[in-house]
């Protein structure tokens, strides 16, 4: 499990990264993916500050305006978007 500085820390660099991500993927299923592999690694760190990690990933998507309503619905994406059900719905690796 890591630290929460370090969660902070790669969380901060995902967050930096995300403008580059969206211009260079401009295909939302592409930006999706790649977000999604790049917030599971995070994820998958987190421990007892899972609920921190999932509200810091649902805001830096709703201030880059990449909210629920633009998720794709594809089997394989585990996005975070607010709540429990969201987590646990899509699990498979794409």
């Amino acid at each position: 499990m890591a630290t929460l500085e370090r969660l902070k820390e790669s969380l901060d660099s995902l967050e930096r990264f995300l403008p580059a991500m969206m211009s260079t993927q401009p295909d939302p299923e592409a930006f999706w993916i790649t977000f999604s592999v790049r917030a599971d690694l995070i994820r998958e760190g987190a421990g007892s500050h899972a609920d921190y990690v999932w509200s810091r990933l649902d805001a830096m998507l709703a201030g880059a305006g990449m909210g629920e309503e633009t998720t794709p619905s594809l089997p394989g994406y585990r996005l975070p978007m607010g709540n429990a059900d969201h987590r646990v719905a899509l699990t498979e690796s794409v």
